[in-house]
């Protein structure tokens, strides 16, 4: 072999470290630009875009009672059995392992020290350490992030975003404030485009949806909006759900027709967005509730409803901004047990789902009111394939590595006769996927620990249709 001339191996060296070498600082700054409410305004402004204001959509008010997941008549006017179906949709406690629990609340932040959000605020990465664990371009995102300071703490000092994060996932924390979040085991990640009195612009929603895109959050509560038609807007809601974001939003509040009188993002056409009304304790339409045959899917409870306050507390409140994070959660709570579905199939099933109402018919697409209950029940019809069969775990022996690798682990075949040609599949061990494996393919060799273990493999065909095998216990 031939010696490398000094020159050019020098030259190979520099060029090697090249392209080792990070993004020059010029190349991240541009990419974070993207994400800069100042930058987006401009670029609004280039296409002759007004940056509008934002439109909070809620009424305050003070009813404390939970009617809205569980109704049986206890609010005066109210009708039983007018609620989310919150305890049927419980009582069908089934958890898909690939299940994705994080829930965008794009809106004023949230209170970070609330007994009853404790535990229900995403961890993306590990906080304080001036490190992009994730690599998602945003330092020390743990919790979500502040567009409106510009920081890695989306903390709340307006309110609205803590109550729609309530609805969502408050815990029921022993102190026995009750509020009570209809997603069981969701988590937020706090998007705040919003300021201290519910001031924002299209510019920093721009910025957050683009946020929660790069996050590829499964869901995304909107609770706001503007009254104006924006290409921009329009854009990047297409490219969330392209990129499998669901987006639920609040239909406003103007007591209008939505197919006249437009609320944005909620009355975007097509399938891109769910579009939620506020209904009340006797199943009607709130008076102060948008709707729309062709804006506006379906209603959820959205006057005096409970959730949890940024002052610590809990308290009532009324709005579409209150009606939507139900969906949201009802969504979350279909995702967890079906995750293979897209935004355009869960849609579908919650729409699907509606207790349909007649003061409700004719007012909105489905003609009713949500039942996460009802959904969940839709998803059963995307599990009917063929199953696995005869999955056989066999030990190969000890793994490589070092001497204390060698005594801890050892490699496991696993197998399987799958149920039809043409099926992908998902190998499951201990509640975790392990491998997730092209079409065709029904044999995989991983390491384990040397103790018990639990195994099923997950099956899905072109359609999306799913079946699982027997479980195998093994050591």
């Amino acid at each position: 072999m031939k010696a490398i001339p000094l020159r050019l191996a020098a030259l190979l060296i520099v060029l090697g470290l090249l392209a080792a070498a990070p993004a020059p600082a010029a190349a991240q700054s541009d990419e974070r630009a993207a994400f800069d409410a100042e930058e987006i305004a401009e670029e609004l402004a280039e296409r002759g875009e007004p940056d509008q204001p934002l439109l909070l959509a809620d009424e305050l008010s003070d009813n404390p009672l939970l009617w809205h997941l569980h109704n049986y008549g206890q609010i005066q006017g109210g009708s039983a059995d007018a609620d989310i179906d919150w305890p049927e949709a419980m009582a069908i406690d089934d958890r898909d392992p690939r299940y994705d629990n994080r829930i965008g609340v794009i809106d004023s932040g949230i209170s970070f020290t609330h007994p009853e959000l404790h535990g229900k605020i995403c961890e993306q990465e590990i906080p304080g350490n001036d490190i992009d664990d994730d690599g998602n371009g945003f330092i020390d995102d743990a919790w979500g992030w502040d567009f409106i300071q510009n920081d890695k703490l989306p903390q709340d000092t307006n309110g609205h975003g803590t109550f729609v994060s309530g609805l969502i996932a408050a815990r029921n924390s022993p102190d026995g404030m009750g509020a009570i979040g209809a997603a069981r085991e969701a988590c937020i990640v706090a998007i705040r485009v919003f300021g201290n009195s519910g001031q924002g612009k299209l510019s920093t929603m721009l910025a957050g949806i683009r946020y929660a895109v790069r996050l590829r959050l499964p869901v995304v509560n909107i609770s706001a909006g503007i009254t104006d038609h924006s290409p921009a807007l329009a854009r990047e809601i297409r490219r969330a759900r392209a990129q499998g974001v669901l987006i639920v939003a609040a239909a406003g509040n103007n007591g209008a027709n939505s197919d006249k009188h437009p609320f944005y993002p909620a009355a975007l056409p097509g399938e891109h967005v769910v579009s939620v009304a506020a209904s009340t304790a006797a199943d009607h339409l709130a008076d102060f509730s948008n709707w729309g045959r062709k804006t506006v899917d379906l209603a959820a409870p959205g006057r005096s409803v409970r959730s949890t306050r940024h002052i610590g507390d809990v308290g009532g409140g009324s709005g579409t901004s209150y009606a939507a994070p139900l969906v949201s959660a009802a969504a979350s709570e279909v995702l967890r047990r079906a995750p293979q579905l897209g935004p355009r199939a869960v849609r579908r099933k919650l729409l699907a789902g509606v207790d349909k109402k007649s003061a409700l018919a004719g007012r909105m697409a489905s003609g009713g009111r949500l039942s996460i209950a009802g959904a969940l029940e839709r998803v059963g019809s995307d599990r009917k394939t063929y199953r696995p069969a005869k999955l056989r775990a066999k030990r190969l022996g000890k793994a490589r590595g070092s001497r204390t690798q060698r005594r801890k682990h050892r490699f496991v075949r696993f197998s399987w006769k799958p149920g039809e040609a043409g099926q992908r599949f998902w190998l499951v061990v201990d509640g975790q996927v392990r491998k997730s494996l092209p079409r065709g393919k029904k044999r995989v060799r991983i390491r384990l620990a040397k103790r018990r273990h639990r195994a099923f493999v997950i099956a899905a065909d072109r359609a999306g249709n799913e079946a699982r095998s027997r479980q195998i216990r093994f050591r």
